[in-house]
């Protein structure tokens, strides 16, 4: 499950649950349900964060958890990550059908971008296919990506999990078997990558 700076998109845009953190006088870290200004003075009862920061200074934080997302640190560069990435799909049966470097093609098209970014297409076929054959619109979501990319000067891998996206399609129930392999896998070459 990742977690992430968001603000301003409401939870039916990113069918996520709105987390905030605010911090009283006294610097405990509460957890709210809405954005402290929707609630201030409303008189809700709130949750202390057992081991959130405690950084007195700004009076809020917002954080929305998902479902959707995993993104994970690594202490590796881009490059090395990714290579790591292609090694551990291939470990894993995945093929690599293309990697993106987006860096590089923006430069392409005349903008200067300053973060690396390396977007991994990878699939099994047979997952594929037993997808595909129960419902074709699937093929939207297809192939999975996994991105490695540069962000506050730290090397992230991230990709967005198939039990998520599988469940926005029509008989997604019967597709969920299949989606937790692909997922498993996935989450698995990440592990190895990272």
């Amino acid at each position: 499950m990742g977690l992430f700076a968001a603000h301003g998109e409401s939870r039916a845009q990113k069918g996520i649950e709105d987390r905030a953190w605010w911090l009283d006088g006294g610097g405990n870290c509460l957890l709210l349900t809405r954005a402290p200004e929707a609630i201030r003075g409303r008189g809700e009862s709130f949750s202390v964060c057992p081991d959130h920061n405690r950084e007195k200074g700004s009076a809020y934080h917002a954080e929305r958890e998902t479902t959707m997302l995993h993104i994970v640190e690594t202490s590796k560069d881009v490059e090395t990550a990714a290579r790591a990435l292609e090694e551990a799909a291939a470990r894993n049966k995945f093929g690599v059908l293309h990697v993106h470097d987006l860096k590089q093609k923006m430069k392409e098209k005349g903008v200067e971008f300053p973060n690396a970014c390396k977007i991994l297409e990878v699939c099994n076929p047979h997952q594929a296919s037993r997808v595909l054959s129960k419902n074709m619109a699937v093929s939207m979501a297809l192939p999975c990506r996994i991105s490695v990319y540069e962000e506050g000067g730290k090397t992230k891998i991230a990709t967005m999990l198939p039990t998520a996206m599988l469940a926005m399609f029509p008989e997604s129930a019967e597709l969920k078997p299949v989606a937790e392999d692909v997922e498993r896998s996935i989450l698995q070459m990440i592990r190895e990558a990272k």
